[in-house]
Order: structure tokens, then sequence, then C-alpha cells
């Protein structure tokens, strides 16, 4: 699995922007269609996004593309017909091209929205002869509905391999939800059980990606490096962004350090070779472990060595 810490979301109607796309170290670049994009130019912006897939991954060698397209179904969210608009088969049918790895889905909330989008991707990669599954399909659960939904949701991409995440969208799902969002908004708080459940659904389904909402306190470094631990914590694996500078902080707080990897390895090493004597558990540190702790330091090392692969060339 290619590593995905920090999704960079571009204004798919901006040039100059997605010409610097792939050039300041996101994991994924994420074209934007939907928010970023005034309702008037939605359509060309949708036809032209395509052009510049190939460059984005000639400037970064490991890079992924992703757009984020309009909705396929109009939803319940609570936010006025003018400010939303549902064209997101249509989006689908120009941005599925060679060079996208995945589609951004917002404000999903039943499975049908799902089974639509899926559809409408496995045509167009036939017509264009792209390999079968290879466009990925990231869930945006961003409204009341989609929240109460989580089952049925999770229960779908259980078995749909093409659906590899689920995002939380903070900002819509507080309007839709209506929180109130003064100077006194605690993100960490306020946001915590929307964050549990979605990630709880997204590991119940086996997801690759659980993808925390963006900080739009772009000058807020700190603000951001804490509500990204906060994330990481409840087992989130990555962060979208919406700021260059924000993009460092969440490739470091969603990978492993280099104390936490050279740990994980102890407890193997330790574990394994009590297992050899017929131990059940040991002791490392002066903390007791066993099997699932052992399990957990495997997942770090896999982490840790997948995002720093250049130094375990075997």
């Amino acid at each position: 699995m290619l590593k995905a810490r920090s999704w960079m979301f571009t204004p798919g109607n901006r040039e100059k922007m997605l010409g610097k796309a792939g050039t300041m170290g996101a994991d994924v670049t994420v074209i934007d269609v939907e928010d970023a994009v005034p309702p008037a130019e939605k359509a060309d912006t949708a036809i032209k996004i395509p052009h510049h897939y190939q460059a984005i991954h000639e400037r970064s060698e490991n890079s992924q593309v992703y757009v984020r397209i309009n909705a396929v179904e109009q939803t319940k969210m609570s936010q006025g017909e003018e400010y939303y608009e549902c064209r997101g088969l249509e989006d689908l049918r120009h941005v599925v091209r060679p060079g996208l790895n995945g589609i951004f889905l917002p404000k999903v909330e039943t499975a049908s929205m799902f089974y639509k989008a899926v559809a409408a991707i496995e045509l167009m990669e036939r017509e264009y002869k792209m390999d079968p599954g290879s466009v990925k399909i990231v869930a945006l659960i961003e409204t009341v509905e989609g929240l109460v939904n989580l089952k049925q949701l999770s229960d779908v991409a259980r078995v749909e391999e093409r659906i590899t995440g689920f995002t939380f969208g903070g900002v819509d799902f507080a309007l839709d939800y209506g929180m109130k969002i003064d100077e006194g908004f605690d993100v960490n708080s306020q946001y915590s059980t929307p964050r549990y459940n979605i990630a709880l659904h997204a590991r119940s389904a086996k997801l690759d990606h659980v993808i925390d909402s963006p900080w739009v306190g772009l000058k807020d470094i700190e603000g951001f490096e804490k509500t990204s631990q906060a994330a990481a914590s409840l087992g989130y694996t990555g962060k979208m962004v919406v700021h260059p500078e924000q993009i460092k902080v969440a490739n470091k707080v969603f990978a492993p350090s280099e104390q936490e990897y050279q740990r994980a390895v102890k407890i193997i090493e330790t574990f394994t070779e009590a297992r050899k004597n017929g131990e059940g558990s040991v002791m490392v540190d002066g903390r007791l472990i066993e099997d699932p702790i052992k399990e957990n330091a495997q997942r770090v090392v896999k982490l840790y060595e997948e995002i720093n692969k250049e130094t375990f060339v075997r």
C-alpha cells in the first residue's frame, strides 16, 4: 500500500496551483471540483483537470492523484439549494482517465451513492482501457445522515474492494449538525464522537485509509499539529491538508518516529525469543508485552519501513 499521510487539496480551476502540485511533499494530490470551484466553473473544470495527471506523477514518482467530485445524489444536508450542486456522475464521466488513482466521494449518506459511483467508474475504466478497479473511492462522511448510516456504508465498503477509505468532513458536519462554531469551538472535544465512530466503522470494514478533517486555521501550525495528534491517537492514518505548511507536519504525525520504530523492533525480538523459550508474555522496559502489543509493534515496523523504504531495500 502506498503511503498516504497528507492529502493536499488543490482547486481544480487554479492552473497556477495545479502547476505546483506534486512538488511540495504531499503523499496525495486531491484536485477539487466541489467546494473550491464556483458553480459556474465546475463543468469546464472537470473537463480540463485530467490533463494534469501525468505532470503531477512526473513531478513526484510516488505521488497519487485523486479528484473530489460533487455529490452523486441530492443529500439531506441543511445547506440550502444554492449552496450545493448534485453533478457528481457528470464529473466522473470527465475525470476518470488514465493517471487517476482515486475519487473523493463527498456527502456520502447511503449505499446507493456508492453503487452509482462504482458503476460510473467501471464504465469509464472500460471505455479508456484502464485496469479494472484501478480507480479507488474514499468516502467523505460529513453529514448527520452519513454518520447515522455508518453501519450501512461500512457494510458496502467491506465487500466493494474499490472503496478504500473513510474521511471525516468536520466543517460541513458541524454546519449540518448545528454546532455553535465560534472562538470557543474546540475541535478535538466537539469532533470526538463523529471522529471515533468513523474510525470504528472504517476499521470494521478493514479499510486502508481513515482521513481526518482539514484544519482551517492556515497560520496556526501548532493547532494543526495538536488536532492531527488527536486524530492519530484514534487510529486515523492521514489528514486533509489545505496549506503547504501543513504537509510536513501531517507527514510527521501520521508516521512512526525513529524512537517508536526502535522500540517496536525491540518488542518483537524480545517477544519472539520469549516464545522460543515457552513463555507466553515478557517484560520490556517495565511493561508487560503480550500478543496484541506484539502485533501492534509489527504494524509500526511495517508502516515505518514502508514510509522509509529507501533505507530498507533488501
